[in-house]
């Protein structure tokens, strides 16, 4: 008799995440750290993780699990040569961590769909930095109080239906722009390829107290 573990919907390095691995998911292989999925409450939990991967695999593919949660704590690394992480359910990163995606050759953040981030520090560098499929079918960017590099040498923010920026501001390259006509962060009419530089604002409502 054949026993099939439930299977949540994501994969991590081209392994499915099971009932069996969903505590302790640096059993995979290329995966170290602490690395672990709540299905209850549609959390995935890095801290210190590092992700290695070689061959046409994606590093982390939200497939089915729509209001997936990302915590990072501490810094965390994937390196992939496919998109690092492809989002196709909607899904927030927050937490109090770092996160630096890395491919030569395809998106480091690629989204089908809305992805929040929130409160972290991402660093992206691909053929595409944070990308979507072509901007028409609600790949929709929201930045909350987040810290953001992205670069890309086709688009280093590009094919995105909307790039939302709560308490937060674009610093480099000075004057660029989301642009909704080019689905992208642009400058002088042209998508950047250059780091773009995302930045919490100095000072916003938050920091605000009254006697």
């Amino acid at each position: 008799k054949v026993v099939i573990e439930p299977y949540y919907g994501i994969k991590i390095a081209g392994v499915d995440v099971t009932k069996k691995n969903c505590k302790d998911l640096s059993v995979i292989d290329g995966v170290d750290g602490k690395m672990s999925y709540d299905p209850e409450t549609k959390t995935l939990t890095m801290e210190d993780v590092t992700i290695n991967i070689t061959g046409e695999i994606v590093g982390i593919w939200n497939r089915d699990v729509k209001g997936l949660k990302i915590n990072l704590v501490g810094n965390n690394t994937i390196t992939a040569n496919e998109a690092v992480i492809t989002i196709r359910q909607p899904s927030t990163i927050s937490g109090s961590g770092t996160l630096r995606l890395k491919t030569p050759y395809d998106c480091g953040l690629y989204l089908h769909t809305s992805l929040s981030v929130e409160g972290v520090k991402l660093y992206v560098e691909g053929k595409y930095g944070v990308a979507g499929v072509d901007g028409k079918i609600g790949e929709i960017l929201t930045l909350r109080n987040a810290y953001v590099e992205a670069t890309g040498r086709e688009g280093s923010v590009c094919d995105l239906q909307n790039l939302i920026l709560d308490g937060c501001t674009i610093t480099q390259p000075e004057g660029a722009a989301f642009d909704g006509a080019l689905h992208a962060v642009a400058l002088n009419g042209k998508v950047v390829t250059d780091k773009v530089v995302i930045e919490p604002d100095a000072s916003g409502i938050s920091d605000i107290t009254t006697d």
